[in-house]
């Protein structure tokens, strides 16, 4: 399977995953099709994180990819805040990730050791909660588990499923002590993105058709038409 077929899997399953959120809200008598929309968009963010490591790998102009992911988080910002949330945007979450993997390997290289890795990758952590993005911490360690992961199928499916883990268990503990049902519901059903794992790793390593903007470009604009949707009444 290419990258284009799981970035396609990925694109379809975002998109009924933000269908969910807004047409079929928590309370309303059609939440079950919430529940179904937005376990299937649990696909989705594995699979971005699993191309972030390899986008790391593969690309020739580390700067340029980060720059590329920077002004696409600012650009879909405004889409996203009006659409969704009031936390940042999913791509600053990919962006922190790719970056904390990048300054990891640049201090690596410069001191000859890599016992810098852990607190560039903790300090990526902690801002990633302090910003406030989509997915938080747990998008940059699944980017970090695919990342390290990468070189075996056994660490390939063990490290992001102990992330999963880690989310199951932080999510219950702060439903029960802390934010209540609704916070336990969304982070509960993240753990459907375990199944994103087979099909990684049905992954050729090919290409595909080459769209290289194809997600940046579809990211804020379908959610630009989804609000658009929304306030069809109130914008004519």
């Amino acid at each position: 399977m290419s990258s284009f077929v799981l970035k396609i899997i990925a694109i379809i399953a975002m998109t009924l995953d933000h269908i969910g959120a807004v047409f079929f809200p928590m309370g309303d008598v059609l939440f079950p099709y919430n529940i179904i929309l937005r376990t299937v968009g649990r696909l989705t963010m594995p699979i971005m994180c699993f191309f972030i490591g390899e986008g790391y790998v593969h690309t020739r102009d580390k700067k340029k990819y980060s720059q590329r992911l920077a002004v696409f988080a600012l650009i879909s910002e405004i889409p996203y805040r009006l659409l969704l949330d009031n936390e940042m945007n999913v791509m600053f979450t990919l962006l922190i990730g790719f970056c904390g993997i990048w300054a990891s390997d640049i201090l690596k290289e410069k001191f000859r050791s890599d016992s810098f890795r852990v607190p560039v990758y903790l300090l990526s952590v902690i801002i990633a909660i302090v910003v406030d993005c989509d997915w938080s911490y747990i998008g940059v360690l699944l980017i970090y588990a695919f990342y390290h992961g990468r070189d075996s199928k056994v660490k390939g499916i063990l490290y992001p499923l102990g992330v999963y883990i880690f989310v199951f268990v932080t999510a219950y503990f702060d439903a029960v002590f802390f934010m209540g049902f609704e916070y336990f519901y969304i982070n509960y059903i993240q753990l459907a993105g375990c199944l994103s794992i087979p099909l990684l790793m049905l992954y050729n390593g090919k290409k595909g058709p080459s769209l290289k903007y194809l997600f940046y470009i579809y990211y804020p604009l379908h959610m630009l038409v989804l609000w658009a949707i929304c306030n069809w009444g109130s914008i004519l």
